[in-house]
C-alpha cells in the first residue's frame, strides 16, 4: 500500500483566503512529476 501525502494550500483570491486540502499517494505523485519532466523536454 502506498503512503499518502497531504497538502494544505492557502490562496488569496480578491483579498479572501481560500484553503484547500489535497491528498495523493506517493506513486501518483511520482508519475505526475515524471510526466511533467518529460513534457518539458519535448
Amino acid at each position: 500500500m502506498s503512503k499518502e501525502i497531504k497538502f494544505k494550500v492557502r490562496l488569496s483570491v480578491d483579498g479572501k483566503e481560500q484553503l484547500s486540502i489535497a491528498t495523493t499517494n506517493v506513486d501518483d505523485l511520482r508519475k505526475a512529476v515524471r510526466d511533467t519532466e518529460n513534457s518539458r523536454r519535448s
